[in-house]
């Protein structure tokens, strides 16, 4: 997700939009931590995932987000995959907290881009 912010990509996104009429961009790594999505407990910041949705729409295209690696204030272990990567494999150290993390990203969703839109995202949960 975090290369969703780059021109270049973004640049992509369109000539993918125009070139191949696709309709959903699917998202990995949501909650990674160079996505900047947490700032104290119970305080979020989506402003690189909206950014991001705000690309795909502004191209006709629509998200499909995914909910799977937990970011490091969250994991229970310092296990990780592939060296430059490092998605986090471990569960929640705190399932409440990652409960919190993924409603308030719901509220959010549906507060910035309404019901009617926020529901023809697609979520995809690991």
């Amino acid at each position: 997700m975090a290369l969703a912010q780059r021109q270049d990509y973004r640049d992509h996104i369109a000539m993918l939009a125009t070139s191949t009429g696709m309709k959903y961009v699917r998202g990995h790594g949501l909650f990674d931590d160079d996505m900047s999505v947490f700032k104290a407990p119970g305080q979020f910041s989506f402003y690189n995932i909206f950014s991001h949705i705000d690309n795909l729409l502004a191209n006709n295209m629509l998200p499909l987000l995914e909910l799977s690696f937990v970011p490091e204030w969250l994991a229970s272990t310092n296990s990780t995959f592939f060296a430059h990567y490092k998605g986090r494999t471990s569960p929640p150290n705190d399932y409440n907290a990652w409960q919190d993390l993924h409603f308030n990203l719901g509220r959010a969703i549906v507060a910035r881009y309404g019901e009617a839109l926020a529901s023809e995202f697609y979520f995809e949960v690991w």
